[in-house]
């Protein structure tokens, strides 16, 4: 009876530690999936961060070019004028 508690025992001991080092290594996947998805969640920001800045530019962009189409119709109204006094003169 002794020898079938002894093998009971080892065997419980035995999968306690299967058991120890499948949850350290469950622990340290889990770890390594954290560090992975907040590698991922910086890098969704950086992109977020980065099509801010290209839309902010557009932006910019399309200001600066009615801002020259304005100041080109300026000029060519000035023009006309200056050539209108020109001939006068």
């Amino acid at each position: 009876m002794k020898i079938i508690y002894i093998i009971l025992l080892s065997i419980i001991i035995f999968l306690a530690i299967l058991l120890k080092d499948n949850y350290l290594k469950y622990d340290e996947l889990k770890e390594q999936t954290n560090h992975i998805n907040n590698e991922i969640l910086s890098r969704i920001k950086e992109k977020e961060v980065i099509e801010e800045h290209i839309t902010q530019l557009l932006k910019q962009r399309e200001n600066l070019q009615k801002e020259k189409e304005s100041l080109f119709k300026e000029y060519e109204i000035w023009k006309q004028r200056s050539e209108k006094i020109k001939s006068h003169l």
